[in-house]
């Protein structure tokens, strides 16, 4: 690879970083920086967060808790034979009503994890609609104000995917937009 190459990857890496840092953590968006050695950088709030969800974890002070690790590395062990994953992986918990979704977002400096945590959406409000689970899911976080791209986020689907789904949806119920469904949801 040459340097003006390598350099535009680091710059690439640099417009990533400020545009994934830029996530609010007031809404439950949560950033952590994974350096090629492993290495993981983190603020306190998302470390918190990384506690409230692995506190049965013996030790990850230095890196990832390990079932994260294993989602997101293509190995076990460090160094020449545990590399991080080339393709965004996602990684998905739930604990005491409550959801974590972290998403890896590889980059030639090593990558992110875009952590959400949050309530889990409820689905009781629209189960008497005929619709399917993931259907009530997503007409849930519809009526949370959630945009496809954070549904598709906490879901861990593609927002295409959830667009979709509210295709069917609409159809499904006879409305034409988000407001009427959330409308028709809570009549």
């Amino acid at each position: 690879m040459s340097l003006s190459a390598r350099d535009g990857g680091r710059k690439d890496a640099d417009v990533n970083f400020a545009s994934i840092t830029s996530l609010d953590s007031s809404g439950g968006w949560y950033v952590l920086r994974i350096a090629l050695d492993g290495a993981v950088t983190a603020d306190a709030a998302a470390r918190k967060v990384l506690q409230q969800f692995f506190a049965d974890e013996a030790d990850w002070s230095g890196g990832l808790p390990t079932p994260l690790a294993e989602t997101f590395f293509e190995s076990r062990n460090w160094g020449m034979s545990r590399s991080l994953s080339r393709s965004w992986r996602n990684f998905t918990t739930i604990q005491t009503g409550l959801k974590l979704t972290a998403n890896f977002i590889p980059d030639p400096e090593g990558g992110y994890v875009v952590l959400k945590a949050g309530p889990i959406a409820n689905a009781v409000a629209v189960s008497g609609l005929p619709l399917t689970l993931r259907e009530q899911e997503i007409v849930a976080l519809v009526a949370a104000g959630k945009t496809n791209a954070e549904i598709g986020i906490i879901l861990s689907i593609s927002a295409r995917t959830v667009q979709k789904h509210l295709e069917n949806i609409f159809r499904r119920l006879g409305v034409e937009n988000r407001m009427a469904l959330v409308a028709r949801a809570s009549a």
